[in-house]
């Protein structure tokens, strides 16, 4: 059986290790649904903006901006970041993780 390393995940939120059929083990799958929602720049730019609101404080979020992509080390990430104006992000994607009603409340 071919081994991985470990590395750390939430075990309430990844189901169980499966074996696929040439006897790899594989990490489970997440058991919560994950969905994609499809936006404008600009609707992903409010929802962002949205998202200072003390209402939604509890939710954990990552923003995929071009900024980011454009970068292949974190620390070229966080420099030129640094240095571009907030009108210059442009919002790619948001990550968002919390209470649905609350993911459901912004994101309508």
């Amino acid at each position: 059986m071919n081994e991985y390393r470990t590395v750390n995940y939430d075990p309430q939120q990844v189901g169980g290790e499966v074996t696929g059929a040439s006897g790899t083990l594989h990490r489970g799958s997440i058991t919560i649904p994950v969905p994609v929602l499809k936006g404008s720049g600009d609707v992903l730019k409010n929802i962002r903006n949205r998202l200072t609101s003390p209402e939604f404080s509890e939710l954990i979020v990552a923003d995929f901006s071009d900024v980011a992509q454009s970068c292949n080390v974190y620390g070229d990430y966080c420099r030129k970041a640094a240095a571009t104006a907030e009108k210059d992000f442009t919002c790619l994607g948001l990550a968002l993780y919390g209470d649905k009603k609350l993911i459901n409340k912004l994101t309508g």
